[in-house]
């Protein structure tokens, strides 16, 4: 993956900021070649394991009849519809085992050092790829081995035939270390002791004998799968990211991606050796189900367990259930559609659904700032235009995006010219991490609210200590996330996007959605900006309410929030409330909080209903 980035870097470097790493167009190509990868490639696994004299006379055989079943497997699982359609690393790893099968299928079929070859470099690929890998590749490896013991007469020529599987392992693995080296910046090369131009000055120094002969190298190799390896063997760093029973593969994450297959593979296991007594194919056979085996008894033995991880079995699983079956039965078809419809729709669609659409917001409020100008108050305004290009008059503005409990945001969607010297984007991802939200938050300067105008698409940047230089904070996190509490600091919502679902916060959302009396409000991704709010005298319990020929600014806010919502009352804007009240008025009693919530909860209920209306919110707050 390092290696993409890295040939990224050099052939874009004109056009996108270093920072990304491919436009929408690119990543739309790449997912349509990993798409026909993991549909392609097994159709000619399937081919290489037919029988000799229907492989080769009767084209009908081989495009319809044996193919189909597995074929059709694969194209509607929901790993290829929902998984493999996106650049995990995962898929990767599926295409590569694929891949592998393929390779290995070739040369058990005719032995050739071109076959060997390739097979070893794509086992150092995939170990590059993923740590995992090798509990996948290893029964290929064993069957490999085997097969070039089978077919050599001697022990020279057993290691002569295997030996370019050695070689391709080494080269690709060298290659690949010193990639990896060059984008950490760990590993600097010279020609001439000068640093290489772009790539077109590394090919053509690698084809000039006297030009390459004055090449040197300084500093230091990162060998990424061994980082990666000390890493994950460390139990306090996967805690990081979750710790679950072993069983989990087994018991979940095999039925949950794979449905019926999951368990009528396993039951079809016994019979299927019953049937391959005499078949010339046993072979691949056998390493199909070690595949699976390995695989699963080796990812359970790590403690942190998702459900991506076991998607490269999807090949060997449908290989084995559909072994010496023509048709499948109708009642399997039935419930394997029904299963893969639900969970696509489930997985590629409600499952953290609202992060692109959220990113397509972003990169619109972030790449097409025009009109920027200082207001009375010291924070600079700016128009958000329809194209990709910005103007700033020559302020520098930089807007930081805080992403809390969502998946890693796809970067590449911020894509950004580099003619756009003045803006600058900086992207934390927190995950899960509350205090470092938090502490970010916290010293993040808030803009001052105030009313813009009808029509007229604003943004607005907080000074800071910086001459000419202004910044702003736009936090984003699930509606069924409560909001941090900073002192001093509110959020104003920019946009919401549905459905959005994050099934590792199940609880947190179904709390929401029970509390609210409405589910939907729990199934959103929220786009907030940060703003600071106005610093009022604390109040003593003798203090009277705030006058209401005063309207505070967060009423204002709230008041617009009702009217502008499309679907329904943005009630998780209503926290925001108890919130305020608690921030504003430290004093107070914990029961106070209890008792202004319940009241907010019946005014917006009575909202929905058209049983009053905002200004009663309103007055609620203000009677605080």
């Amino acid at each position: 993956m390092n290696l993409i980035m890295l040939l990224d870097q050099f052939f874009h470097r004109k056009y996108i900021d270093l920072n990304t790493h491919a436009t929408d167009i690119q990543m739309q190509e790449l997912i349509q070649f990993i798409s026909f990868l993991t549909t392609g490639i097994p159709f000619y696994i399937l081919k290489s394991w037919l029988p000799l004299d229907t492989r080769n006379n009767n084209n009908a055989v081989l495009a319809c009849t044996r193919p189909m079943a597995p074929m059709l497997l694969i194209a509607t699982s929901q790993v290829t519809l929902a998984y493999n359609t996106r650049p995990f690393s995962n898929s990767f790893e599926g295409v590569l085992l694929s891949l592998c099968l393929y390779t290995y299928l070739s040369y058990a079929d005719e032995a050739n050092a071109k076959s060997a070859f390739f097979l070893g470099a794509l086992f150092s690929i995939g170990v590059f790829t993923r740590i995992t890998f090798p509990l996948y590749a290893f029964p290929i490896g064993v069957a490999f081995l085997y097969q070039t013991y089978k077919q050599s007469f001697s022990f020279s020529k057993f290691t002569a035939s295997a030996f370019p599987m050695i070689l391709g392992i080494i080269s690709f693995a060298v290659f690949a270390i010193v990639a990896d080296s060059v984008y950490y910046g760990t590993l600097s090369f010279t020609v001439d002791g000068q640093p290489f131009r772009d790539a077109g000055h590394v090919v053509s120094t690698l084809f000039d004998p006297t030009t390459l002969a004055t090449v040197r190298a300084s500093g230091d190799v990162v060998i990424t799968p061994l980082n990666n390896l000390l890493y994950n063997t460390n139990v306090e760093n996967l805690a990081l990211h979750g710790l679950h029973p072993h069983y989990t593969h087994f018991a979940i994450n095999l039925p949950l991606l794979f449905g019926p297959l999951a368990m009528l593979g396993f039951l079809y296991i016994p019979n299927v050796f019953a049937k391959v007594r005499n078949d010339n194919n046993a072979h691949f056979l056998y390493a199909l189900i070690s595949i699976i085996f390995s695989g699963l008894i080796g990812l359970s033995i790590i403690p942190h367990q998702e459900a991506r991880f076991l998607c490269p079995l999807l090949v060997p699983l449908v290989l084995v259930y559909t072994w010496k079956q023509v048709k499948l039965p109708a009642s399997f078809w039935i419930v394997w559609l029904l299963f893969n419809v639900i969970t696509t729709y489930i997985f590629g669609v409600v499952h953290q659904g609202g992060i692109v659409p959220a990113m397509g917001f972003l990169q619109r409020q972030t790449t097409s700032i025009h009109d920027c100008h200082v207001l009375d108050n010291g924070d600079l305004t700016c128009t958000v235009g329809a194209n990709n290009t910005s103007d700033t008059n020559g302020f520098d503005v930089t807007t930081n995006l805080v992403f809390y409990k969502t998946y890693m945001p796809p970067r590449h969607l911020l894509v950004d010219s580099l003619k756009n010297k003045n803006t600058h984007i900086n992207i934390f991802d927190f995950s899960s991490r509350l205090d470092e939200v938090v502490t970010k938050l916290e010293s993040s300067p808030g803009v001052v609210l105030r009313k813009h105008q009808s029509g007229k698409p604003e943004i607005d940047f907080a000074k800071t200590n910086i001459p000419n230089a202004f910044e702003r904070t736009i936090f984003i996190l699930p509606s069924f996330i409560p909001l941090p509490k900073v002192e001093n600091h509110r959020y104003l919502m920019m946009a919401s996007y549905s459905p959005h679902i994050g099934f590792d916060d199940m609880d947190k959302m179904m709390e929401g959605a029970s509390e609210m009396n409405s589910p939907e409000s729990q199934m959103s991704l929220n786009v907030m900006t940060e703003w600071e709010a106005v610093k009022k005298p604390k109040l003593d319990n003798s203090s009277a309410s705030p006058s209401k020929s005063q309207p505070l600014p967060f009423s204002r806010y709230l008041s617009n929030s009702f009217q502008h919502s499309q679907k329904h009352p943005i009630l998780s804007d209503s926290k925001l409330v108890v919130y305020d009240l608690k921030v504003d008025r430290p004093d107070l009693p914990d029961e106070y909080e209890e008792i202004a919530w319940n009241r907010l909860k019946a005014a917006i209920h009575a909202i929905q209903k058209n049983e009053a209306s905002v200004e009663s919110l309103e007055v609620l707050y203000q009677a605080r």
